[in-house]
């Protein structure tokens, strides 16, 4: 389907927007003034925190694989 690979990029327009987003507004409401537009190191901080959530699922099946009780060892 193709609208299957726009819906990620869609939600997180909408989480991370500036004025709209929901992470933008927690980080209002705690003090800090985030928009990754325009602060480069924002975008930077941005970036790494996807990159991140991408292999934290990746790496947690191997942890899950290796923490299996029902395994001999």
């Amino acid at each position: 389907m193709p609208w299957r690979p726009r819906s990620p990029a869609s939600c997180g327009c909408f989480l991370f927007n500036p004025t709209l987003g929901v992470v933008a507004h927690a980080l209002r409401n705690a003090g800090i003034e985030w928009n990754h537009l325009l602060n480069e190191t924002d975008a930077l901080m941005l970036i790494v925190f996807a990159a991140v959530w991408k292999q934290v699922s990746y790496n947690f099946l191997f942890f899950l694989a290796d923490c299996n009780p029902s395994r001999n060892r």
